[in-house]
């Protein structure tokens, strides 16, 4: 091996690492400047309890119609993906393997449990665009946020009001994350676990 092929070995096994270390801090400082403002952060009336407020999400996707195992984890890979391309057949197809997304979602989890609930969030973000998207629906302003895309499908049909009842529950814990940085790892990797899900509700909901 010579010495250009070693850098390149070099490069290539810290590149990962570092890129991850860069997410997780740019959402801590995200939480550290909305934890500013809102010390003490209240989840509706009472005090957050981010375990108490995930049973009950729990609680409320247990009574719906679920996938089985095989089908949550083919059909929740795009929309966990980083990046995807469109195939020849139109078809968006993901560029990174879904074992990767779950190696990028546990480095998160490990440096802040809190920037990984606010990155899985996001991927429900594109989710809900996605969908208005492939919905066929007009946009009643330039710029929507995605949770009101979410109402939008909703008020129009297109999707259940338990999904959009999950996707805004889901929301709130997001917002409640990031006021504080005491959400545990089992509690991040629960709400990963609820999202897949509500992910594959809006898919499932745009293909009846």
């Amino acid at each position: 091996m010579d010495w250009l092929q070693w850098s390149s070995s070099v490069i290539g096994s810290t590149a990962w690492p570092i890129a991850i270390s860069v997410v997780a801090l740019a959402y801590r400082g995200q939480i550290g400047q909305l934890l500013k403002r809102v010390r003490g952060a209240k989840y509706g009336d009472a005090e957050v309890s981010f375990s108490d407020e995930l049973d009950k999400i729990e609680v409320q996707a247990s009574g719906l119609p679920t996938r089985s195992a095989s089908d949550v984890t083919d059909n929740s890979i795009e929309a966990l993906q980083s990046t995807t391309h469109t195939s020849t057949d139109g078809k968006q197809v993901p560029d990174d393997g879904f074992s990767e997304q779950q190696d990028r979602f546990t480095e998160i989890a490990k440096l802040s449990p809190s920037a990984a609930v606010l990155d899985v969030w996001r991927k429900v973000e594109l989710e809900l665009e996605r969908s208005f998207e492939r919905s066929g629906l007009s946009r009643e302003k330039k710029r929507m946020a995605p949770i009101q895309l979410g109402m939008k499908l909703y008020e129009m049909g297109v999707i259940h009001q338990h999904t959009i009842d999950m996707i805004k529950d889901l929301q709130s814990f997001r917002n409640a994350a990031a006021h504080s940085e005491e959400v545990s790892m089992a509690d991040a990797y629960r709400f990963k676990t609820l999202a897949i899900s509500a992910i594959n509700r809006l898919q499932d909901d745009l293909a009846r």
